[in-house]
């Protein structure tokens, strides 16, 4: 058949009929007909099976049966040929019937002429072709709908549920079927997160507005299990040839992650992450806060400072992770004899305060006893060893003469040193004696810190960081800082670094590092003069918080540092600490970003032992993970350990980051990290950090003591 020919079944019992109506179509000049003749009800159903027709002519007298039962039995069966009903008689009923049941359209056999059937046949035709349409855009919406994350509800006018996708299914938990016809009321239950008021009926506030609504920030999805989820939602009207609203769509996105991140953030960043007590960082916030009650209201507090005794025995003996069991589980004992409103914090390492808010010396006195006979009567278990511990607990009163959150806070720490040199397990109240000669306490430490920025003896060493696999060759270090005491010795980090945190001198250390590494660089590798330029190696420079605390203040320091000193961008890669870039997550990310379209890079350090997780990582733009050392140090004799350094590995990779193995200490920890596939690694069995002097840090090979 030719293609421009249409198709058509002629359904008549009467051949003669069927002869009268080919020929009318053959008359028909603009197109030409294919015809095919069904003589009976059952020969017509057999026809449209194993043949495909453009329409079908239906006579309504076919013996036994009638055009209307064909028709009914055709549309059961799904077919969707055009059917066309020819009459004998201008019977009205008998046409509105037909149409009802699905004919495309109905003729009069007296009335019928070439036009009026040919114009019959194109409009059936091009009738199914739209509907075809209309049919495809409805699946496609229906298809979009069910596949897009937001839930999406529609209404009729009378609050009745007419669609829901799959998202909307999965939030409300009723089933599209289940909540098609019922009023909207009975599916969607929204309050206020807050107050816990219902919101109201949003069809009746977009008919009484006639525009799209926003519901409430705090708004509150309780779904048909009794499962809440906060949601972000719009109702907007839907809306007629003519204007009307015949209903409306409401959209909801659940927000209940994003909405409860910052509360998560906000609380990882006031905690510590070991113990789940208050961190240091919120510690100092309360006591600036009872401090200022103290000397407004007259109000009057007290302050315990607490440092467990025999813990580095259990450190020693056990390692680390039993440590860090033991501090957890007397974090929970301190909580047992301690008021609900008192403040409990983790200091740092095996140090603990506590703030009792309006409480005499007296109650205080007696807390602290019962803290120091709980720790003194706990054991704590490891495999087979047993240990007993104590607490030296300084006290000190919070009055409207104290001088300063740091005075009261170094006094306390004093107390604590004097319950310790006095045997320890004791309490110690501070009167005003007046003991800090004997105790090099972080005060002392920084003034020793104002004293060596006056001196000039602070100094830059480096180490390396190398690659674990290929060619071993430096291209990569680690700038460190060291202080020298009165009388020319090494001060390590670990020693001063505390208390100028505490003091807030890290700026200033870190503005000293910046500084002397960036002039340092100029001088090694910008040689006036010279027509081209020797390149230094890629280095790594530490920023603390309070550098970045000022966000502004900081980049515009390394800019113009980098400007004044020449520094390529991409020489220089920054370090900030897992648990730093957690507490300040929205400021490190636009930190990060804004140095990093200029050229600079940044790695994640002490990655694994805080906050972050993975959960954060795939949100920080960062170029390398530096696996924290307390996860390398035992690789190769503890499962877990080597389970976390495989994990974070695997991880970093999948995001395109570089990963740094730190603290290795051995051979076999450097193969067992080469096994894994870590791309870089950094420790003393590669090499100690040295004093940069000179020309030393340049790129260049080293010997890698490897099998």
């Amino acid at each position: 058949m030719s293609k421009d020919k249409l198709r058509i079944l002629i359904v008549d019992d009467d051949e003669d009929d069927f002869y009268i109506i080919r020929d009318l179509l053959s008359d028909i000049k603009e197109v030409k007909y294919d015809t095919v003749w069904a003589s009976s009800y059952k020969a017509a159903l057999q026809a449209l099976e194993t043949n495909k027709f453009d329409a079908c002519l239906l006579d309504y007298r076919l013996g036994e049966h009638t055009g209307l039962e064909l028709l009914q039995e055709i549309v059961s069966r799904g077919n969707r040929t055009p059917v066309i009903l020819l009459t004998g008689q201008g019977d009205h009923a008998i046409d509105i019937e037909a149409m009802n049941t699905g004919a495309s359209d109905y003729l009069v056999k007296g009335e019928v002429g070439p036009v009026i059937l040919e114009r019959s046949i194109r409009y059936a035709i091009e009738r199914k072709r739209m509907e075809d349409e209309l049919f495809n855009e409805k699946e496609r919406a229906l298809v979009t709908l069910a596949s897009i994350g937001d839930a999406v509800i529609t209404t009729d006018i009378n609050y009745g549920i007419n669609y829901m996708n799959s998202a909307a299914e999965t939030i409300t938990a009723w089933k599209n079927e289940e909540a098609y016809g019922r009023p909207l009321s009975e599916i969607l239950t929204v309050i206020n997160e807050i107050t816990r008021e219902p919101f109201g009926n949003p069809v009746e506030i977009v008919l009484s507005q006639n525009k799209t609504i926003n519901f409430p920030n705090q708004a509150l999805l309780v779904n048909r299990d009794g499962r809440e989820y906060a949601i972000e939602a719009t109702a907007s009207p839907i809306l007629n040839r003519d204007n009307e609203i015949g209903g409306i769509v409401i959209v909801l996105r659940d927000v209940t992650q994003t909405r409860e991140l910052p509360k998560k953030i906000s609380y990882q960043a006031s905690h510590d992450s070991l113990t789940g007590l208050v961190n240091r960082g919120k510690f100092e916030e309360h006591l600036e806060q009872v401090l200022e009650s103290a000397k407004n209201q007259g109000l009057a507090h007290v302050l315990f400072f607490m440092d467990l005794d025999r813990f580095k025995i259990v450190n020693d003996t056990c390692g680390h992770f039993a440590g860090d069991q033991l501090l957890k589980q007397v974090a929970n004992l301190f909580k047992k004899y301690v008021r609900n409103s008192d403040i409990v914090a983790r200091l740092g390492g095996d140090e603990f305060a506590v703030i009792l808010e309006n409480c005499p010396l007296s109650k205080a006195m007696e807390i602290a006893g019962n803290i120091r006979r709980a720790v003194q009567e706990y054991r704590f278990t490891w495999r087979e060893n047993q240990f007993m511990i104590g607490i030296s607990i300084g006290v000190v009163e919070i009055n409207a003469g104290s001088v300063s959150a740091d005075m009261v806070l170094n006094e306390a720490d004093e107390a604590c040193y004097c319950a310790k040199e006095n045997g320890g397990n004791k309490v110690h109240v501070y009167r005003g004696e007046g003991g800090f000669t004997k105790h090099h306490g972080e005060a002392q430490w920084a003034l020793d810190i104002h004293r060596a920025f006056e001196d000039n003896r602070f100094c830059l060493f480096y180490q390396p960081i190398v690659p674990v696999r290929g060619e071993k060759i430096i291209n990569q270090y680690e700038i460190l800082i060291r202080m020298y005491d009165e009388n020319g010795k090494i001060i390590y980090p670990g020693s001063f670094l505390p208390a100028a945190n505490r003091y807030k001198l890290m700026s200033s250390i870190d503005r000293w590092v910046i500084n002397t590494y960036f002039a340092y660089y100029d001088a090694n590798y910008n040689r006036k003069g010279s027509k081209t330029r020797k390149r230094g190696a890629l280095c790594n420079i530490n920023l603390s918080g309070l550098f970045l605390n000022d966000d502004e203040f900081a980049l515009d320091f390394i800019v113009e540092q980098l400007k004044r000193y020449n520094v390529p961008p991409e020489a220089i890669c920054f370090e900030i600490t897992e648990t730093l870039a957690v507490a300040n997550f929205g400021k490190i990310i636009k930190f990060i970003q804004k140095l990093k379209s200029i050229g600079c890079r940044f790695a994640l350090d002490d990655f694994g032992n805080g906050l972050a997780t993975f959960n954060y990582l795939k949100n920080l733009p960062v170029d390398f993970v530096k696996i924290d050392g307390s996860f390398v140090r035992h690789i190769t004799d503890n499962q877990i350990d080597l389970a976390m350094v495989e994990s974070i590995n695997h991880i970093a990779h999948l995001m395109n980051i570089k990963t740094v193995a730190e603290f290795v200490e051995n051979e076999a920890a450097f193969l067992k990290l080469k096994e894994i596939g870590v791309d870089y690694a950094q420790g003393y069995w590669i090499a100690k950090p040295v004093i940069l002097q000179g020309a030393q840090c340049e790129t260049g090979k080293i010997s890698i003591r490897t099998r």
